[in-house]
Protein backbone atom coordinates (compact mmCIF):
# COMPACT_ATOMS: atom_id res chain seq x y z
CA UNK A 1 0.00 0.00 0.00
CA UNK A 2 3.19 2.70 0.78
CA UNK A 3 4.47 1.36 -2.51
CA UNK A 4 1.10 2.10 -4.33
CA UNK A 5 0.85 5.93 -2.51
CA UNK A 6 4.03 6.73 -3.45
CA UNK A 7 3.54 5.91 -7.04
CA UNK A 8 -0.26 8.26 -7.09
CA UNK A 9 1.52 10.57 -5.26
CA UNK A 10 4.35 11.16 -7.88
CA UNK A 11 1.71 10.78 -10.24
CA UNK A 12 -0.35 13.57 -8.59
CA UNK A 13 2.34 16.14 -8.54
CA UNK A 14 3.23 15.03 -12.04
CA UNK A 15 -0.21 16.13 -13.24
CA UNK A 16 -0.30 19.10 -11.35
CA UNK A 17 2.66 20.27 -12.77
CA UNK A 18 2.09 19.54 -16.17
CA UNK A 19 -1.77 22.21 -15.70
CA UNK A 20 0.57 24.87 -13.75
CA UNK A 21 2.63 25.39 -16.83
CA UNK A 22 -0.25 25.13 -19.43
CA UNK A 23 -0.93 28.44 -20.81
CA UNK A 24 -3.87 31.04 -19.17
CA UNK A 25 -6.15 31.35 -21.60
CA UNK A 26 -8.75 32.81 -19.65
CA UNK A 27 -7.62 36.17 -19.45
CA UNK A 28 -10.09 38.95 -20.24
CA UNK A 29 -9.84 40.81 -23.69
CA UNK A 30 -11.19 44.30 -24.31
CA UNK A 31 -12.02 45.61 -27.58
CA UNK A 32 -12.77 49.32 -28.20
CA UNK A 33 -14.46 50.45 -31.34
CA UNK A 34 -13.74 54.40 -32.49
CA UNK A 35 -17.08 55.33 -32.29
CA UNK A 36 -19.91 54.19 -30.71
CA UNK A 37 -22.44 56.21 -32.23
CA UNK A 38 -22.58 56.87 -35.72
CA UNK A 39 -25.40 58.97 -38.18
CA UNK A 40 -25.21 58.77 -41.68
CA UNK A 41 -27.24 59.51 -44.83
CA UNK A 42 -28.45 57.35 -46.84
CA UNK A 43 -25.72 55.80 -49.25
CA UNK A 44 -22.73 56.88 -46.96
CA UNK A 45 -20.18 54.95 -45.74
CA UNK A 46 -17.93 55.33 -42.29
CA UNK A 47 -15.06 53.32 -41.31
CA UNK A 48 -14.87 51.73 -37.56
CA UNK A 49 -11.41 50.78 -36.22
CA UNK A 50 -10.80 48.74 -33.60
CA UNK A 51 -8.21 48.58 -30.73
CA UNK A 52 -7.17 45.81 -28.58
CA UNK A 53 -7.53 43.05 -31.29
CA UNK A 54 -6.24 42.12 -34.90
CA UNK A 55 -8.01 43.94 -37.64
CA UNK A 56 -7.86 40.89 -39.52
CA UNK A 57 -9.17 38.55 -36.90
CA UNK A 58 -12.51 40.90 -35.66
CA UNK A 59 -15.41 39.35 -36.63
CA UNK A 60 -18.03 42.02 -37.90
CA UNK A 61 -22.17 42.12 -37.40
CA UNK A 62 -24.71 44.12 -38.78
CA UNK A 63 -28.15 44.02 -36.49
CA UNK A 64 -29.93 44.49 -39.72
CA UNK A 65 -28.37 44.19 -43.17
CA UNK A 66 -31.51 45.82 -44.72
CA UNK A 67 -30.58 49.48 -43.04
CA UNK A 68 -26.70 48.72 -43.29
CA UNK A 69 -24.02 46.93 -43.69
CA UNK A 70 -20.44 46.14 -42.25
CA UNK A 71 -17.66 44.74 -44.41
CA UNK A 72 -15.01 42.34 -42.96
CA UNK A 73 -12.70 45.28 -41.82
CA UNK A 74 -15.74 47.53 -40.30
CA UNK A 75 -16.63 49.67 -43.13
CA UNK A 76 -20.36 50.59 -42.98
CA UNK A 77 -22.69 51.28 -45.78
CA UNK A 78 -26.02 53.59 -45.03
CA UNK A 79 -29.04 51.49 -46.83
CA UNK A 80 -32.44 52.89 -45.40
CA UNK A 81 -33.56 54.98 -42.94
CA UNK A 82 -33.33 53.77 -39.67
CA UNK A 83 -31.29 52.12 -36.49
CA UNK A 84 -28.84 49.41 -36.45
CA UNK A 85 -26.36 47.74 -33.97
CA UNK A 86 -22.70 47.36 -35.42
CA UNK A 87 -21.14 44.49 -33.45
CA UNK A 88 -17.28 43.92 -33.39
CA UNK A 89 -16.28 40.48 -31.48
CA UNK A 90 -13.02 39.31 -30.74
CA UNK A 91 -13.00 35.78 -28.56
CA UNK A 92 -15.07 36.95 -25.75
CA UNK A 93 -15.08 40.17 -26.24
CA UNK A 94 -17.65 42.66 -28.03
CA UNK A 95 -17.97 45.88 -28.96
CA UNK A 96 -21.00 47.95 -30.16
CA UNK A 97 -21.97 51.02 -32.48
CA UNK A 98 -25.06 52.22 -32.87
CA UNK A 99 -25.94 53.73 -36.06
CA UNK A 100 -29.09 55.84 -37.02
CA UNK A 101 -29.61 56.27 -41.14
CA UNK A 102 -31.52 59.51 -42.10
CA UNK A 103 -32.65 60.97 -45.27
CA UNK A 104 -29.80 63.12 -47.23
CA UNK A 105 -26.46 63.88 -46.19
CA UNK A 106 -25.79 63.75 -42.78
CA UNK A 107 -21.28 62.95 -42.76
CA UNK A 108 -19.77 66.66 -43.70
CA UNK A 109 -15.43 66.93 -43.39
CA UNK A 110 -13.71 68.75 -45.41
CA UNK A 111 -9.97 70.66 -45.61
CA UNK A 112 -9.40 74.51 -46.56
CA UNK A 113 -6.35 75.96 -46.69
CA UNK A 114 -5.10 79.46 -48.16
CA UNK A 115 -3.80 77.84 -51.75
CA UNK A 116 -0.58 78.83 -53.12
CA UNK A 117 -0.88 82.71 -54.08
CA UNK A 118 0.77 85.11 -52.43
CA UNK A 119 -0.74 88.45 -52.05
CA UNK A 120 -2.33 91.53 -50.22
CA UNK A 121 -5.76 90.68 -48.33
CA UNK A 122 -6.41 93.69 -46.77
CA UNK A 123 -9.37 95.93 -47.84
CA UNK A 124 -8.54 99.74 -48.01
CA UNK A 125 -10.52 100.63 -45.16
CA UNK A 126 -11.90 98.99 -41.79
CA UNK A 127 -14.76 96.43 -44.44
CA UNK A 128 -14.90 93.02 -44.78
CA UNK A 129 -13.64 90.61 -47.71
CA UNK A 130 -15.17 87.33 -48.60
CA UNK A 131 -13.93 84.72 -50.68
CA UNK A 132 -15.60 84.51 -54.30
CA UNK A 133 -18.34 81.84 -53.90
CA UNK A 134 -20.99 83.80 -52.23
CA UNK A 135 -22.77 85.00 -55.64
CA UNK A 136 -22.63 88.76 -54.84
CA UNK A 137 -20.76 90.64 -57.50
CA UNK A 138 -21.04 94.00 -55.29
CA UNK A 139 -19.13 92.11 -52.56
CA UNK A 140 -16.00 93.28 -52.33
CA UNK A 141 -13.33 90.43 -53.40
CA UNK A 142 -9.77 89.72 -52.94
CA UNK A 143 -7.33 86.80 -53.35
CA UNK A 144 -8.83 84.93 -50.32
CA UNK A 145 -9.61 81.45 -51.42
CA UNK A 146 -12.98 79.89 -51.64
CA UNK A 147 -13.68 76.74 -49.86
CA UNK A 148 -14.40 73.93 -51.53
CA UNK A 149 -17.99 73.33 -49.81
CA UNK A 150 -20.70 75.47 -49.74
CA UNK A 151 -19.25 77.11 -46.55
CA UNK A 152 -18.05 80.89 -46.96
CA UNK A 153 -14.61 82.23 -45.87
CA UNK A 154 -14.60 86.11 -44.56
CA UNK A 155 -11.88 88.07 -43.22
CA UNK A 156 -12.41 91.57 -41.46
CA UNK A 157 -10.13 94.59 -41.14
CA UNK A 158 -10.75 97.02 -38.28
CA UNK A 159 -9.46 100.09 -37.25
CA UNK A 160 -9.32 101.86 -40.72
CA UNK A 161 -7.03 98.74 -41.62
CA UNK A 162 -3.82 99.50 -39.40
CA UNK A 163 -3.90 96.06 -38.88
CA UNK A 164 -4.23 93.78 -42.32
CA UNK A 165 -4.02 90.31 -43.37
CA UNK A 166 -1.49 88.72 -46.24
CA UNK A 167 -1.42 85.47 -48.06
CA UNK A 168 2.75 84.28 -47.93
CA UNK A 169 4.80 80.98 -48.00
CA UNK A 170 7.50 83.01 -45.73
CA UNK A 171 6.24 80.26 -42.73
CA UNK A 172 7.47 76.97 -41.67
CA UNK A 173 3.88 75.53 -41.10
CA UNK A 174 1.25 74.15 -43.97
CA UNK A 175 1.79 73.92 -47.40
CA UNK A 176 1.85 76.68 -49.89
CA UNK A 177 0.58 80.10 -48.58
CA UNK A 178 -0.17 80.42 -45.36
CA UNK A 179 -2.33 83.20 -43.86
CA UNK A 180 -0.42 86.45 -41.65
CA UNK A 181 -2.90 87.71 -39.09
CA UNK A 182 -1.48 91.09 -37.92
CA UNK A 183 -4.02 92.60 -35.79
CA UNK A 184 -5.17 96.34 -34.81
CA UNK A 185 -3.37 98.45 -31.82
CA UNK A 186 -7.01 98.93 -30.22
CA UNK A 187 -10.23 97.06 -29.35
CA UNK A 188 -10.91 97.21 -32.96
CA UNK A 189 -10.86 93.77 -34.59
CA UNK A 190 -9.59 91.72 -37.03
CA UNK A 191 -11.61 88.76 -38.34
CA UNK A 192 -10.58 85.36 -40.01
CA UNK A 193 -14.11 83.19 -40.35
CA UNK A 194 -15.60 80.51 -42.17
CA UNK A 195 -19.20 80.23 -41.63
CA UNK A 196 -22.47 79.20 -43.22
CA UNK A 197 -21.35 75.35 -42.81
CA UNK A 198 -23.54 72.94 -43.17
CA UNK A 199 -22.90 71.75 -39.18
CA UNK A 200 -24.61 69.18 -36.49
CA UNK A 201 -24.33 69.43 -32.74
CA UNK A 202 -21.22 68.31 -32.69
CA UNK A 203 -17.86 69.64 -34.44
CA UNK A 204 -14.56 68.86 -34.65
CA UNK A 205 -12.01 71.12 -36.28
CA UNK A 206 -8.22 71.44 -36.21
CA UNK A 207 -5.46 73.72 -37.35
CA UNK A 208 -1.87 75.14 -37.76
CA UNK A 209 -0.68 77.99 -35.63
CA UNK A 210 2.91 79.97 -35.75
CA UNK A 211 2.85 82.66 -33.09
CA UNK A 212 5.75 85.16 -34.15
CA UNK A 213 7.30 88.30 -32.08
CA UNK A 214 5.31 90.77 -30.07
CA UNK A 215 5.00 91.52 -26.25
CA UNK A 216 0.91 92.95 -26.47
CA UNK A 217 -2.28 91.70 -27.62
CA UNK A 218 -4.85 89.17 -27.94
CA UNK A 219 -5.62 86.41 -29.81
CA UNK A 220 -8.98 84.27 -29.73
CA UNK A 221 -10.54 81.46 -31.43
CA UNK A 222 -13.94 80.97 -31.22
CA UNK A 223 -16.54 78.28 -32.49
CA UNK A 224 -20.49 78.47 -32.39
CA UNK A 225 -23.66 79.36 -34.35
CA UNK A 226 -23.76 81.41 -36.96
CA UNK A 227 -26.52 83.65 -38.50
CA UNK A 228 -25.09 83.98 -41.54
CA UNK A 229 -26.53 87.24 -41.94
CA UNK A 230 -24.06 89.79 -43.30
CA UNK A 231 -24.04 93.26 -42.28
CA UNK A 232 -21.29 95.30 -45.01
CA UNK A 233 -21.39 98.47 -43.01
CA UNK A 234 -18.07 99.28 -41.10
CA UNK A 235 -20.79 100.98 -38.38
CA UNK A 236 -21.90 98.46 -35.15
CA UNK A 237 -23.72 95.48 -36.97
CA UNK A 238 -27.69 95.22 -36.70
CA UNK A 239 -29.12 93.16 -34.00
CA UNK A 240 -29.58 90.33 -36.50
CA UNK A 241 -26.51 90.44 -38.08
CA UNK A 242 -23.87 87.32 -36.95
CA UNK A 243 -20.78 88.15 -34.82
CA UNK A 244 -18.93 85.35 -36.57
CA UNK A 245 -18.90 87.43 -40.04
CA UNK A 246 -18.74 91.08 -39.00
CA UNK A 247 -17.04 93.56 -36.93
CA UNK A 248 -17.97 92.81 -33.50
CA UNK A 249 -14.88 91.79 -31.01
CA UNK A 250 -16.44 89.45 -28.85
CA UNK A 251 -16.42 91.07 -25.81
CA UNK A 252 -16.10 89.01 -22.66
CA UNK A 253 -19.82 90.96 -21.60
CA UNK A 254 -21.29 90.48 -24.67
CA UNK A 255 -24.03 88.07 -25.05
CA UNK A 256 -22.70 85.74 -27.95
CA UNK A 257 -23.79 82.67 -29.88
CA UNK A 258 -20.57 80.54 -29.04
CA UNK A 259 -19.60 77.23 -27.39
CA UNK A 260 -16.25 77.68 -27.25
CA UNK A 261 -13.81 80.68 -26.79
CA UNK A 262 -10.40 80.38 -26.43
CA UNK A 263 -7.95 83.42 -25.27
CA UNK A 264 -4.03 83.85 -25.84
CA UNK A 265 -2.88 87.22 -24.12
CA UNK A 266 0.62 88.44 -25.38
CA UNK A 267 2.86 89.78 -22.85
CA UNK A 268 6.36 90.69 -21.97
CA UNK A 269 6.92 87.07 -20.93
CA UNK A 270 5.12 85.01 -23.11
CA UNK A 271 1.55 83.92 -24.16
CA UNK A 272 -0.98 82.65 -21.78
CA UNK A 273 -3.51 81.01 -22.92
CA UNK A 274 -7.12 80.95 -21.40
CA UNK A 275 -10.25 79.22 -22.05
CA UNK A 276 -13.79 82.08 -21.32
CA UNK A 277 -16.19 79.82 -19.21
CA UNK A 278 -20.16 79.99 -19.13
CA UNK A 279 -20.34 82.95 -16.82
CA UNK A 280 -17.50 84.91 -18.99
CA UNK A 281 -14.66 84.50 -16.52
CA UNK A 282 -11.44 83.61 -17.95
CA UNK A 283 -9.54 80.28 -16.53
CA UNK A 284 -6.09 79.87 -17.53
CA UNK A 285 -4.78 76.83 -18.68
CA UNK A 286 -2.24 75.24 -15.61
CA UNK A 287 0.90 75.00 -16.72
CA UNK A 288 1.61 71.99 -13.76
CA UNK A 289 -1.50 70.20 -14.95
CA UNK A 290 -0.27 70.57 -18.79
CA UNK A 291 3.20 70.40 -18.54
CA UNK A 292 3.99 69.48 -22.31
CA UNK A 293 2.20 72.46 -23.16
CA UNK A 294 3.39 76.65 -23.65
CA UNK A 295 3.22 79.29 -26.20
CA UNK A 296 6.68 80.81 -27.10
CA UNK A 297 7.81 83.37 -29.95
CA UNK A 298 8.09 81.17 -33.02
CA UNK A 299 6.47 78.19 -31.86
CA UNK A 300 4.52 76.12 -33.73
CA UNK A 301 1.10 74.43 -33.29
CA UNK A 302 -1.10 71.77 -33.93
CA UNK A 303 -4.56 72.82 -32.95
CA UNK A 304 -7.63 70.29 -32.27
CA UNK A 305 -11.31 70.79 -30.85
CA UNK A 306 -13.97 68.32 -30.57
CA UNK A 307 -17.03 70.12 -29.10
CA UNK A 308 -20.08 68.12 -27.98
CA UNK A 309 -23.56 70.58 -28.36
CA UNK A 310 -25.63 66.81 -27.75
CA UNK A 311 -27.42 65.81 -24.82
CA UNK A 312 -25.36 63.00 -24.21
CA UNK A 313 -21.67 61.97 -24.46
CA UNK A 314 -19.77 61.31 -27.29
CA UNK A 315 -16.68 59.43 -27.13
CA UNK A 316 -13.53 58.81 -30.34
CA UNK A 317 -10.30 57.14 -30.23
CA UNK A 318 -7.37 59.15 -30.47
CA UNK A 319 -3.56 57.52 -30.30
CA UNK A 320 -5.04 54.04 -29.72
CA UNK A 321 -6.61 55.61 -26.52
CA UNK A 322 -10.92 56.30 -25.89
CA UNK A 323 -11.73 59.50 -24.82
CA UNK A 324 -15.43 60.60 -23.56
CA UNK A 325 -16.67 64.39 -24.10
CA UNK A 326 -19.87 65.62 -21.47
CA UNK A 327 -22.57 67.06 -22.89
CA UNK A 328 -21.87 70.76 -23.37
CA UNK A 329 -18.53 70.33 -23.31
CA UNK A 330 -15.31 70.37 -25.21
CA UNK A 331 -11.78 68.75 -25.77
CA UNK A 332 -8.79 70.36 -26.66
CA UNK A 333 -5.44 69.45 -27.89
CA UNK A 334 -2.71 70.96 -28.46
CA UNK A 335 0.74 69.25 -30.22
CA UNK A 336 -1.26 65.83 -29.47
CA UNK A 337 -1.19 66.63 -25.65
CA UNK A 338 -4.81 66.94 -24.39
CA UNK A 339 -5.35 69.89 -22.16
CA UNK A 340 -6.67 69.64 -18.43
CA UNK A 341 -9.12 71.94 -17.02
CA UNK A 342 -8.32 69.81 -13.80
CA UNK A 343 -6.91 67.05 -12.36
CA UNK A 344 -8.29 64.11 -14.28
CA UNK A 345 -10.51 66.22 -15.96
CA UNK A 346 -10.01 67.15 -19.74
CA UNK A 347 -14.11 68.67 -20.03
CA UNK A 348 -13.89 72.36 -20.88
CA UNK A 349 -18.38 72.96 -20.19
CA UNK A 350 -18.20 76.53 -21.57
CA UNK A 351 -20.83 76.27 -23.87
CA UNK A 352 -23.50 79.60 -23.79
CA UNK A 353 -25.80 78.23 -26.54
CA UNK A 354 -28.59 76.00 -26.03
CA UNK A 355 -28.21 72.28 -26.25
CA UNK A 356 -28.35 70.91 -29.50
CA UNK A 357 -27.90 74.27 -30.96
CA UNK A 358 -26.19 73.54 -34.33
CA UNK A 359 -22.45 74.69 -34.37
CA UNK A 360 -21.61 76.23 -38.14
CA UNK A 361 -18.74 78.91 -37.62
CA UNK A 362 -15.39 79.32 -36.44
CA UNK A 363 -13.46 82.71 -36.32
CA UNK A 364 -9.72 83.73 -35.29
CA UNK A 365 -9.48 87.36 -34.42
CA UNK A 366 -6.75 89.29 -32.61
CA UNK A 367 -6.83 92.74 -30.79
CA UNK A 368 -4.91 94.93 -28.87
CA UNK A 369 -1.54 94.39 -30.75
CA UNK A 370 0.70 97.48 -29.47
CA UNK A 371 3.00 98.66 -32.56
CA UNK A 372 1.25 95.73 -34.88
CA UNK A 373 4.17 93.49 -33.87
CA UNK A 374 2.44 90.12 -32.33
CA UNK A 375 1.87 88.37 -35.49
CA UNK A 376 -0.02 84.86 -36.18
CA UNK A 377 0.47 82.53 -39.38
CA UNK A 378 -2.44 80.28 -40.06
CA UNK A 379 -3.47 77.06 -42.06
CA UNK A 380 -4.39 73.79 -43.29
CA UNK A 381 -7.52 73.39 -41.14
CA UNK A 382 -9.74 70.39 -41.10
CA UNK A 383 -13.57 69.89 -40.22
CA UNK A 384 -15.78 67.58 -39.33
CA UNK A 385 -19.54 67.82 -38.46
CA UNK A 386 -19.27 64.49 -35.99
CA UNK A 387 -16.72 63.47 -33.35
CA UNK A 388 -13.60 62.36 -35.26
CA UNK A 389 -9.72 62.39 -34.58
CA UNK A 390 -9.34 65.13 -36.94
CA UNK A 391 -5.94 63.28 -37.90
CA UNK A 392 -8.10 60.76 -40.09
CA UNK A 393 -9.38 63.27 -42.35
CA UNK A 394 -7.19 63.99 -45.15
CA UNK A 395 -5.92 67.31 -47.11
Amino acid sequence: MTKFLRIFSCFALLMLSLFSCKKDDTAAVTITLSEDIVILGIGEERQLNVTGAPAQEVEWASSDASVATVSNMGMITAYKTGSVDIRASYKDAVSVCKVSVVVGNYQKNWSYDFGQVEGNLSPTSAAGVLSSNDGIASHLHALLPAPTSNQIARIWTGNSNVGGFNLTNAATIGSGARLLFKAPPSTSTSKFSVFNIDGTNLFSIGYQMKLQAGTAGTYKFAIGRDASTMDWNTALPSLNASQFSNNVNFSPTAALPVFLIMWWDITPNGYQLSIQQKDKTLVAIDATLNPNVSFINGGEYDVQVYANNSTAARKYVKNNEKYSILPGASHIWINNNLLLKAANDSNFVTSEMDANAVLNAFMFMGLSNTNNASLVFLDDFKYANYITDINTISK
